[in-house]
């Protein structure tokens, strides 16, 4: 899909106007005298971001991968603060199991994290493309044999589903499944899911290898997929799949129909409080099943009143997606963390790939835990400082742009210019897009899952597929 030259004017103009026209009735309101500069602050976040984005779109055709980390971000975080600027009177209560504050003194300070961290993504990926090459020979792919990539997606599935039922991924999963010696079998399963359906839907729509009667497997897969991720209790285990659907399917220039986005838009209002009511019906002393609980989650749902289900939801991805307290949180309390420091759990992603039962000091994902225990006291929860707030706590603003240098360099030299034209090259900017849309992941985790996930896409093409005969200029 691109965006013309007229449609790009009239959304630049638009959105610095209404940021301008928003700006002018907050300092009519404005309490703290720092605000002015904090709004200056945010419109350069603003043109990193969302106007980089649009540019992005119009002169390449499409954003980069960065350009939906950028995007992602300036919702998720500045979005969030320019709706709580005028409410730092003082303090502002986050709401925290009433306990937690927010200081105004610190505003500056993460905003310009963020800044300085989107300069350096800025400048690395703007490097790295003069280097990249205009025109490329697209090859064409195909499976060596169908049956045996048949078997292989239905044993990836088979066991996803199996630790799903067995309780080892999913809500309500311990601590010592995400972090313990399993911990590397999970993932892995979990990556071959995501990328076997991407590589089925690459060759239905993009390298359109599959024929007539082998299509029905990939929908299969891809309603497995989905069924996995709604009774896993986790959205987002739900919305992978999908992402993995629309990626191929988009890159070959189709378009959704109107009526399939109003459905699925009404769905997603719906996965909340779903979703809400599936969790509910699990930590119930009733002893359900997960399929009973989802069926008994379903008919709540249904018998929720429409008004209510949709307010419900509106505010639930309000909540998901405000991540703004967590990053000064985490700004303020950068002296008292001390759980890791200046990057020296860096020198283990080399290695990041190999199971932790062989090199037990391998750094462990369980650093939302350790977040919420300086926040509550507790570790029965885990939260974000986003990935901004984790490069800071390494110990303040050079380990940010150190580590923001590290993931524009890697995301963008794999995104857009390693085996460009080739297979590998499409499931893995499909894979890195998935990570992309968050920002709360910490970098030295993204870039252990990239490396992982790398090794796995090399493994799976490597063994399953094969270049045939033509090419198209791209």
């Amino acid at each position: 899909m691109k965006l013309n030259k007229k449609y790009y004017i009239i959304s630049v103009i638009a959105i610095i106007a209404a940021y301008f026209i928003f700006s002018v009735f907050t300092l009519s309101d404005a309490t703290r005298e720092s605000v002015v500069y904090e709004l200056i602050v945010c419109f350069g976040i603003l043109i990193l971001t969302v106007i980089q984005f649009i540019h992005n779109w119009y002169k390449l055709g499409s954003p980069t991968l960065l350009d939906w980390f950028r995007l992602t971000a300036f919702y998720s975080i500045i979005f969030d603060y320019l709706s709580l600027v005028n409410k730092f009177n003082g303090v502002i209560d986050w709401g925290y199991q009433g306990g937690v504050y927010l200081k105004p003194e610190f505003i500056i300070d993460t905003l310009f994290v963020v800044f300085i961290a989107l300069i350096v993504l800025s400048i690395t990926e703007k490097v790295i493309y003069v280097f990249r090459k205009r025109s490329i020979q697209e090859t064409k792919y195909s499976l060596k044999s169908f049956n045996i990539f048949l078997f292989f997606s239905a044993a990836v599935y088979g066991l996803q589903l199996y630790y799903l039922m067995s309780g080892k991924i999913g809500y309500g999963t311990g601590t010592e499944e995400s972090t313990g010696d399993n911990s590397f079998v999970l993932q892995t399963v979990n990556n071959l899911s995501s990328v076997v359906l991407i590589v089925w839907g690459l060759f239905k729509y993009y390298y359109k290898t599959l024929k007539a009667s082998q299509i029905k497997y990939y929908y299969l897969f891809l309603g497995t997929g989905m069924t996995i991720g709604i009774l896993s209790g986790m959205k987002e285990s739900f919305i992978v799949p999908l992402v993995c659907f629309l990626i191929p399917f988009l890159k070959s220039g189709n378009q959704i129909p109107k009526k399939i986005m109003i459905i699925f838009g009404i769905f997603i209002m719906i996965l909340y409080p779903l979703n809400n009511n599936y969790r509910d019906a699990l930590n119930s002393k009733i002893g359900l099943t997960k399929s009973e609980a989802f069926l008994l989650a379903l008919n709540k749902t249904y018998n929720t009143d429409v008004t209510h289900l949709f307010d419900s939801s509106s505010k639930s991805y309000s909540a998901r997606f405000s991540l703004y307290p967590y990053l000064q949180y985490s700004i303020e309390k950068e002296k008292e963390w001390d759980y890791y420091k200046n990057m020296n759990r860096y020198i283990y992603l080399p290695f990041s790939f190999i199971p932790r039962s062989l090199i037990p000091s391998k750094p462990i994902s369980d650093t939302g835990a350790k977040l919420n225990k300086l926040i509550a006291g507790v570790e029965n929860n885990s939260q974000t400082a986003t990935t901004f707030g984790w490069s800071y706590l390494e110990g303040g603003y050079i380990y940010v742009i150190i580590s923001f240098f590290l993931l524009a360099f890697v995301v963008t030299y794999l995104g857009a210019v390693l085996f460009r034209g080739n297979l590998i090259h499409h499931v893995i900017n499909a894979s890195l897009l998935i990570t992309m849309l968050k920002t709360e992941s910490d970098v030295y985790f993204i870039l252990a899952g990239i490396i992982q996930n790398f090794i796995i896409t090399y493994g799976v093409l490597y063994i399953f597929t094969k270049r045939i005969r033509g090419s198209i200029v791209t």
